[in-house]
């Protein structure tokens, strides 16, 4: 994200910085909320999420090491359009709102790429959205183990460290449903699970098949 700042603008930007430790099931922000910063993902799991209709929450997008989110809202002073919430325990870069305001109006270049890195995530998000506002169980699981082999997986195995708990999160389903789903998807051939907190993926189209249904 801050790859076009030369030195100088590298120091500014660790002066108005700090690390926050964050616990495991930890609210950032919630959607709609003032911006309080721009933030940057150090260690740990993050999602980002809606609420949809009837109270359900989905989830747009999963992220990990490097990955920014809430900078765009912080530079525009606009509120932010999701709620982002911890996986795990993390350690996340907050930067301070009125600096990057400040800096993406002085630096045009920083501006445009700022932009640019978020416009495509922002249309992603909108079609996770629209795709799962109204989906039952098994499309959410789907959609969700999806999510984690997009971001998290081993390529050459398709295989994704996560527990039921946190899948079950994501999926915005109960365990109990969670785990029901992963069996039957197991029985089916979709699915297997070589070890603790392990799923690998066995046929990705089938998945994508239902994710899409």
């Amino acid at each position: 994200m801050f790859s076009v700042l030369d030195d100088s603008e590298i120091t500014s930007v660790a002066e108005h910085s700090k690390f926050h430790r964050v616990g495991k099931k930890q609210i950032v922000f919630e959607e709609n909320a003032k911006p309080a910063g721009g933030f940057l993902v150090a260690r740990g799991r993050l999602f980002l999420h809606k609420q949809a209709s009837g109270g359900k929450q989905v989830v747009t997008e999963l992220l990990g090491h490097g990955d920014p989110f809430g900078v765009v809202c912080a530079a525009k002073a606009e509120p932010y359009p999701l709620s982002a919430t911890t996986l795990c325990e993390s350690v996340i870069l907050c930067v301070e709102q009125e600096f990057l305001v400040s800096l993406t109006t002085q630096n045009s270049k920083f501006a445009i790429h700022l932009f640019d890195l978020c416009r495509a995530r922002f249309q992603a998000a909108q079609q996770k959205y629209a795709q799962l506002a109204h989906a039952d169980s098994k499309t959410r699981v789907a959609s969700a183990l999806l999510l984690f082999a997009e971001k998290f997986s081993d390529t050459a195995s398709t295989t994704i460290e996560v527990t039921r708990e946190e899948l079950s999160r994501i999926a915005g389903v109960t365990i109990e449903t969670c785990i029901r789903v992963t069996k039957r998807l197991e029985e089916n051939g979709l699915l297997a699970f070589p070890g603790n907190k392990q799923i690998q993926l066995l046929d990705t189209a089938a998945l994508v098949a239902i994710s899409s249904s």
